[in-house]
């Protein structure tokens, strides 16, 4: 370098290197600093993934397969059982006692028509006896109800016509059909004769000898005065009692 070339006094000397020229590229700092925000992310889910599942595996193992005992038990009737007493039940309860004990049955009634209502006096197989949902088992019930109602006999008596006589003969007590023939009283009005007592009669509409028969009835027990109209529709009329109906 020449005198001319010389800075002027008290100027600093120039850096021989300054003139130099650096062939690297500059960098950008914001761009820098995005890349290394998501290489932290992506490693932070990565870490996060794995975490998951690692634990859904140690769950599993830890957790025991339920065993079969745990199920609960089904209930099952014993497939015999000994015979219980029965007698003194109903069809129905006895048929019921012998379903809790086997299951099923097959149960056949005797003497009498089949009733659940029915009450049983006898068995078979016997008490104690080993049986099945296979066994025959008889029950013999009580017999059917039948009334003791016994039909009275109709054979009419004979009839007493009026005659001139102050108080005629009339009828007495008895059941007398109704109508124009021989041995029946005419339809018509009646009345208790003198000196009847306990007198009591029936109208009735068939000799059925239903209660549903009856028209109608009535009673004197003290010798009062009694009168009945008798109708051609009337099948019978019934007198009991010490007393007699005269026409009137």
């Amino acid at each position: 370098m020449s005198l001319l070339d010389q800075p002027p006094a008290g100027s600093p000397a120039p850096d021989d290197h300054a003139s130099e020229t650096h062939p690297s590229t500059p960098q950008d700092p914001a761009r820098t600093t995005r890349r290394r925000r998501a290489w932290v992310i992506f490693a932070i889910a990565a870490v996060a993934v794995i975490a998951f599942v690692v634990g859904q595996g140690t769950a599993a193992t830890s957790s025991p397969a339920p065993t079969p005992s745990s199920a609960s038990p089904a209930f099952s009737t014993p497939s015999s059982a000994q015979m219980p007493n029965l007698a003194g039940m109903t069809v129905d309860a006895g048929t019921s006692r012998l379903k809790s004990l086997v299951g099923s049955y097959n149960v056949y009634v005797a003497d009498g028509e089949a009733s659940r209502y029915k009450t049983i006096v006898s068995q078979s197989p016997a008490p104690g006896t080993t049986i099945t949902a296979a066994t025959r088992i008889d029950f013999y019930v009580t017999p059917a109800y039948t009334p003791s109602y016994s039909m009275p006999s109709y054979t009419s008596p004979s009839y007493s016509p009026p005659t001139t006589s102050s108080e005629p003969a009339g009828f007495g007590s008895g059941t007398w059909e109704v109508g124009n023939g021989v041995g029946e009283i005419p339809p018509g009005t009646y009345r208790a004769a003198a000196g009847s007592s306990r007198c009591y009669y029936e109208r009735l509409s068939s000799l059925s000898g239903e209660f549903e028969a009856i028209i109608a009835n009535d009673g004197e027990y003290d010798g009062g005065p009694m009168t009945v109209t008798i109708s051609s529709s009337d099948a019978a009329f019934k007198v009991s009692g010490d007393c007699r109906f005269v026409r009137r």
